[in-house]
């Protein structure tokens, strides 16, 4: 059983002595130490945080960035598409129109050289028209 006695009182004392030595000796500088550390873990992530934001920031101003130089290309080369097939078209409307003219000039070079031949030629048809029946026939007309 247990005797309540003057030893009992003593271990009490004791045991609160040890406690107040201990919490100035060890709990008081582990706490402090403990929350230290907890403060910057806080501060810490608080400025991992700011950088993860400002990562985000920038990788949308990159984007936004990068889409406008897309946008931009992409209304340049459509841009060049357009005036070069202007230019084909131009060019291929002047080479139309010299071939035309070529293939005219030609054709009426053709007419008065067939003009000339058949001017040349008339005089002598009669007589060969003779000749070539007078063949046929195998008798003179």
């Amino acid at each position: 059983m247990i005797d309540i006695d003057v030893t009992l009182f003593i271990q009490l004392a004791n045991f609160l002595v040890l406690i107040v030595i201990l919490s100035r000796i060890l709990y008081r500088p582990l706490l402090r130490v403990l929350e230290e550390r907890r403060q910057r873990t806080e501060g810490t992530r608080a400025q991992v945080d700011q950088v993860d934001e400002q990562r985000d920031e920038l990788l949308a101003s990159y984007e936004a960035d990068i889409a406008v130089a897309h946008s931009a290309a992409r209304a340049t080369v459509q841009e060049r598409a357009g005036q070069a097939e202007a230019e084909v078209e131009h060019l291929l409307a002047e080479v139309r129109g010299q071939v035309d003219k070529e293939a005219t000039e030609a054709a009426e070079a053709l007419q008065r050289r067939r003009d000339e031949l058949t001017a040349e030629l008339a005089p002598d048809t009669d007589a060969l028209a003779h000749q070539i029946a007078a063949k046929v026939l195998g008798r003179p007309v």
